[in-house]
């Protein structure tokens, strides 16, 4: 998509970026939830942004879904992960209720221990070192549990309403703003949601617990 001389894409990462043009070079810049800021490459040709004055270095990569037609027949569902701290405040069963409470429910669950390379799967982003380091302490200090959900129609935009739950739930515990302990995470686009979701289950999986779309 072009506008005022600028184009947004897709990039080799899978990153949306917007390219253009200042003077003779060319600028790709990236925004999201870890910061915004034109990409630059340093000597070891690693890529970074400057937030608040300290470079943030790209980690991961956003690779394409599979282009299985079994996944665009799904049912609607939902996934969510509850971090480390819903193991250790006990707290998994209350926010279970939070969900059926608006008329969701558990599928089925699996509980596993993060480490460095799913972190990177599931949180492709610009990190500064620190960041790094905190986010897999905290997320390999206790097991954590992913969920499939059951939408109960087909008119409910799964993402938006499990966001507002899942934003819910943080206030009721008192989780400040952008706080990396945060207790739930829920994916932020359709594309995101069935990327992460087979991060833990595998297609045949998705299948026979979650069903196709009738016809």
């Amino acid at each position: 998509m072009k506008k005022d001389g600028k184009q947004e894409i897709i990039d080799e990462k899978g990153r949306r970026i917007v390219v253009f043009k200042r003077r003779k070079w060319k600028i790709r810049y990236y925004e999201g939830y870890d910061g915004k800021g034109e990409i630059i490459k340093d000597t070891d040709n690693k890529e970074y942004i400057i937030v608040n004055g300290k470079k943030r270095y790209w980690i991961g990569e956003i690779k394409p879904l599979p282009n299985d037609k079994r996944l665009k027949n799904l049912k609607k569902f939902g996934f969510i992960i509850f971090k480390p701290e819903v193991q250790e405040k006990n707290i998994g069963s209350k926010i279970i209720s939070i969900f059926k409470e608006k008329g969701f429910r558990v599928i089925t669950k699996k509980y596993f221990r993060f480490n460095q390379e799913l972190i990177i799967k599931l949180y492709p982003a610009f990190m500064d070192k620190n960041w790094k380091e905190e986010l897999v302490a905290y997320l390999n200090s206790e097991l954590s549990c992913c969920l499939l959900i059951h939408v109960p129609n087909d008119t409910i935009d799964e993402i938006k309403e499990l966001s507002k739950i899942k934003q819910s739930i943080r206030k009721k515990w008192k989780i400040p703003k952008n706080a990396m302990k945060n207790i739930v995470h829920s994916p932020d686009s359709k594309e995101n949601l069935i990327r992460e979701a087979l991060l833990f289950f595998k297609i045949e999986e998705l299948v026979r617990l979650i069903g196709y779309k009738l016809k």
